[in-house]
């Protein structure tokens, strides 16, 4: 069974440390800092409630728009992934199951499906959904939020600008400032193993939470008379901006999301887009 078919009320796997692929004598280095902190704080905060008490695990939002829910590689990549929490917990969450955004009046949130329930302060909330305040308590079905605001940035934190093309590793609905430089004519993505081999661009380092979605050789994404395309290899869940790409190669444009089952990534193509980007400036 490959990773990303796992069902989705199978936790993921607590990975061993050291990693059994080294254990079997496999030292492929990692090369990028997969688990490096994100560069941007948090805009607003979501802290999960047991027993209406605060239990310390906290969902960062670092973005004005993101969608939170569990991933399944039906229903495509979610920012904000609850499939870590327990299987009861879960249970009535849905694939995805909210939005929250941010904009001139604040904080809003909206359901995203109406066969589980979404309630603000005790209310359940129809389609149009309604404003978040610090201190309220959102609640996705049985699992109970307690929303506050995060510390926002006075600018733009600084960095070196990523030279395309590259792809920008996004999380909680942001860029992370993780980047990973494209070298053409060719270059596989997955996590490198003894029974698979090498893959050109070794994933294995992500968070479990992401990892576990993907697959040993994942996609490909290879260059033709100046243009980048991306293909899954396999049945591997493959996404262009939310949109499944299953068994297609795909033409890339700077500013496209590519999601690898629920790792996202914005591709950058070309100059255009700088590291300054929307993403900060929204929120």
């Amino acid at each position: 069974m490959h990773p990303f078919e796992l069902s989705p009320l199978s936790p993921p796997r607590t990975r061993l440390e050291p990693d059994p692929d080294r254990l079997q004598g496999w030292t492929n280095p990692w090369v990028y800092a997969l688990k490096a902190p994100h560069r941007l704080p948090a805009l607003l905060e979501l802290e999960l409630l047991r027993d209406g008490v605060p239990s310390g695990q906290v969902f960062a939002i670092r973005g004005p728009a993101v969608t939170m829910g569990r991933y399944t590689p039906e229903t495509g990549p979610v920012d904000i992934d609850l499939g870590i929490l327990a299987e009861h917990e879960r249970l009535r969450i849905g694939l995805p199951h909210l939005r929250i955004g941010r904009d001139i009046a604040g904080w809003w949130v909206e359901p995203m499906t109406m066969f589980y329930p979404t309630a603000l302060d005790g209310a359940t909330l129809d389609t149009g959904g309604g404003k978040l305040v610090e201190g309220s308590t959102l609640s996705l079905g049985d699992v109970h939020f307690l929303v506050t605001y995060g510390r926002q940035a006075d600018k733009s934190p600084s960095g070196e600008r990523p030279q395309p093309p590259c792809l920008r590793l996004k999380r909680d609905g942001a860029l992370t400032g993780i980047n990973i430089p494209l070298s053409p004519p060719s270059m596989t993505f997955g996590r490198s193993s003894p029974q698979t081999g090498d893959v050109d661009c070794d994933l294995s380092e992500l968070p479990d939470s992401e990892r576990v979605y993907l697959g040993r050789q994942h996609a490909r994404f290879s260059m033709d008379n100046g243009r980048w395309y991306v293909e899954p290899i396999g049945r591997a869940p493959v996404f262009i901006n939310r949109q499944s790409a299953l068994e297609q190669t795909h033409a890339l444009m700077t500013g496209d999301e590519v999601a690898l089952g629920n790792v996202i990534f914005t591709f950058m193509g070309s100059a255009l887009i700088d590291d300054t980007s929307d993403e900060t400036d929204g929120a």
